[in-house]
């Protein structure tokens, strides 16, 4: 898993709780990448990411959307669910679109270790 935020505490709380979870037997290893730039230069690097999880304010004003964009176009990865979230109350007008860029859209308030348990695996368990 993907997980590209300029906040450290997002990664840290994404670290603890991938440390101990598992989906249909299988667990999870966290890559983090502080900004889009550098989540995009990962891509050509890692394995198939499985949930690609963006923040949308990071370098620039949409930058999260600049890497999702990416990684759906990015032949190893277009294949990873595609997670854009944000601490804004309205979602990005990328939430919708036509192009299926973003997959589900996250608010970062109300992120509880239980709520993102729940919704990490309704994105792996989806078909």
């Amino acid at each position: 898993m993907l997980v590209a935020d300029d906040h450290a505490a997002v990664h840290a709380m994404f670290a603890m709780l991938l440390r101990r979870l598992t989906i249909d037997g299988r667990g999870f290893t966290l890559v983090a990448a502080e900004s889009a730039s550098q989540a995009i230069a990962l891509l050509d690097r890692c394995e198939p990411f499985d949930i690609v999880l963006a923040d949308l304010h990071m370098e620039s004003a949409n930058a999260g959307e600049v890497l999702l964009q990416a990684v759906a176009r990015h032949p190893r990865h277009r294949s990873a669910r595609r997670v854009l979230h944000t601490g804004d109350d309205q979602p990005s007008p990328m939430a919708h679109d036509p192009d299926d860029i973003v997959q589900a859209h996250w608010s970062k308030t109300g992120l509880t270790p239980t709520t993102v348990r729940e919704r990490l695996a309704a994105l792996l368990l989806a078909e």
